[in-house]
């Protein structure tokens, strides 16, 4: 089978899938927002994580660093990047990180102060 039928093929079965669901060939691609501190699975590899970072590059790539909860020999396994079409969410907001404010207790310098 050449890699044109075989793309056609594809595309006959997700018009096919669309149709008997009564979705338009958009709403098949629907993700779910991935935010941080969300657990999530890559659909390739099975690697599951948080999400610790995200990545947005100027063509509008996203991508989301992906920190393993599991240790390999007592130590961390490193993190991995992935698209965010590849991942799956599992729990979201798994991890919370408090906001605090930071730089410490000291008065803002007479330059930047409002005048009265």
């Amino acid at each position: 089978m050449s890699i044109l039928a075989a793309a056609q093929n594809l595309l006959r079965k997700k018009a096919y899938i669309a149709k008997t669901a009564k979705l338009s060939l958009e709403q098949t691609a629907i993700q779910v927002p991935i935010e941080l501190g969300d657990k999530v699975r890559d659909v390739v590899t099975g690697f599951e994580g948080i999400v610790d970072c995200r990545l947005e590059w100027l063509n509008g790539c996203i991508r989301f660093q992906v920190q393993p909860q599991v240790l390999a020999d007592g130590k961390p396994i490193e993190a991995h990047v992935f698209d965010q079409a590849q991942l799956v969410l599992l729990v979201p907001a798994k991890v919370q990180v408090p906001v605090k404010r930071t730089g410490g207790n000291r008065p803002m310098p007479k330059s930047l102060r409002i005048p009265k």
